[in-house]
């Protein structure tokens, strides 16, 4: 449907405009929407130079109450587009933008750029995603239904409007992604969906396992304290960018893998959920809890120095294994393109024990316990990654405890862990200076 310049499209009160296919008047006209619907596109539309719902920048546009239906999405082939009000004169109070329906088929990515009155993204039989294309700018609420999307594609999102509630997920992967709050008074952000760099965030290298340990010492096994479950990994943001966890293939989060005693294959240990968010050089704790016995005494220890952000349970990590860290949370896709980062020991061959380390690996010091772990180098103040663990992560053996006789006599002090008298640090699990 279309109108020249002069045009009046006025639309108020109850009434109801279907529009099997675009609605692009050109030029000067004037578009008022008090309240009532019009449903656009419920056929669809294949047009390469105008938008479903297409108002160029010589229009007016006043909006304060009613409805406008996106149905079906474009399926243009060059350059698809759904949703566009570039009018010079805007004059936006309330009213909506629904974007698609349960009756929508096949293409469910709607286009959008512009002016917009509340956004709702709807998830009703399948889920949608409004992909920007250029700015948009909305003067009512924003609500992300359940499962659907809204993706930035490297464009600003400005929130006018005093709520935005996500309850599906906001992608921010492209660069120059931004979601803007520029309300005139106090505005709310709410909803149990995720936002954030979501999809692929980290490549490898920018997420490491900066310390683990496998076990530690044995101080009463007939008590159920058992130094062969005291073990931990820490992970380490190497950026100076907040990092949120995130999986492309739509699975839970991202894996904490391990490679089992035999490396005949590699299993989950626990899944950090999509959203988790890791501060710019921060850390994440995960460490182990058994169940089976006394939770109080058995596991991991070392809450003084630092409680764990994640706890993976029952699932005792073999002496002379190997962890890794994916970035995603379905095993299908635990492959070498998906690691962000390993470490483990030379105790077997083949490529399930190459995917939980890097290089040959480190030399294990078996079913021995002692108070020590593995932690990277940090010659330059930054953990060393050259994704070889034998030249990254030595041993430490705590001075003066260690009943191992395995000592990097190359390391200073102060960058062995577990001194008996350091403060807790959220910045590592034990305290390091130099």
């Amino acid at each position: 449907m279309g109108g020249s310049a002069g045009a009046v499209f006025i639309i108020e009160g109850g009434s109801s405009f279907q529009v099997s296919g675009g609605f692009s008047p050109s030029g000067a006209v004037s578009y008022t929407q008090t309240g009532g619907l019009i449903t656009i596109c419920n056929v669809g539309q294949n047009s390469n130079s105008a938008a479903c719902f297409d108002l160029t920048a010589t229009s007016s546009f006043t909006m304060s109450g009613g409805t406008i239906s996106l149905r079906q999405a474009s399926t243009a082939a060059a350059t698809p587009l759904d949703y566009q009000v570039l009018s010079s004169t805007s004059n936006i109070t309330g009213g909506s933008l629904i974007v698609g329906a349960s009756s929508t088929t096949t293409n469910f990515n709607f286009r959008i750029r512009g002016n917009a009155p509340g956004i709702f993204i709807d998830g009703n039989t399948n889920a949608k995603i409004a992909t920007l294309v250029n700015n948009v700018s909305v003067f009512a609420t924003t609500t992300i239904a359940p499962g659907s999307t809204l993706n930035l594609n490297g464009f600003t999102h400005t929130q006018a409007g005093t709520f935005l509630f996500n309850n599906g997920t906001i992608h921010g992967n492209a660069a120059g992604s931004r979601l803007y709050f520029a309300g005139k008074r106090g505005q709310q952000y709410g909803g149990s969906g995720v936002a954030g760099t979501i999809t692929d965030p980290a490549v490898g290298g920018q997420v490491l396992i900066d310390e683990f340990r496998f076990r530690s010492a044995t101080f009463d096994a007939s008590g159920g304290v058992d130094g062969s479950h005291d073990e931990f990994i820490e992970l380490y943001n190497n950026t100076n960018e907040p990092i949120t966890v995130g999986a492309s293939d739509g699975s839970a989060g991202w894996a904490v893998a391990m490679s089992l005693a035999t490396a005949a294959t590699v299993v989950t240990l626990a899944t950090m959920p999509a959203s988790t968010y890791i501060p710019a050089r921060g850390h994440y704790l995960v460490a182990y809890s058994d169940t089976t016995v006394n939770p109080a005494t058995v596991g991991y220890r070392l809450d003084g120095y630092a409680v764990p952000d994640l706890l993976y349970l029952d699932a005792d990590i073999a002496d002379n294994a190997g962890v890794a860290l994916f970035r995603t949370a379905e095993a299908a896709n635990f492959t070498a393109a998906n690691r962000l980062d390993a470490a483990g020991f030379n105790s077997h061959a083949g490529a399930t024990a190459d995917m939980c380390r890097e290089g040959a690996g480190l030399v294990s010091p078996g079913a021995n316990d002692g108070e020590y772990a593995f932690l990277r180098k940090l010659t330059t103040g930054f953990p060393q990654d050259t994704g070889d663990n034998a030249a990254d992560s030595p041993i430490r053996v705590r001075p003066g405890r260690a009943s191992l006789t395995v000592l990097d006599k190359h390391l200073r002090p102060e960058y062995f862990p577990m001194v008996p008298d350091s403060p807790p640090s959220r910045a590592g699990v034990f305290n390091r200076t130099g």
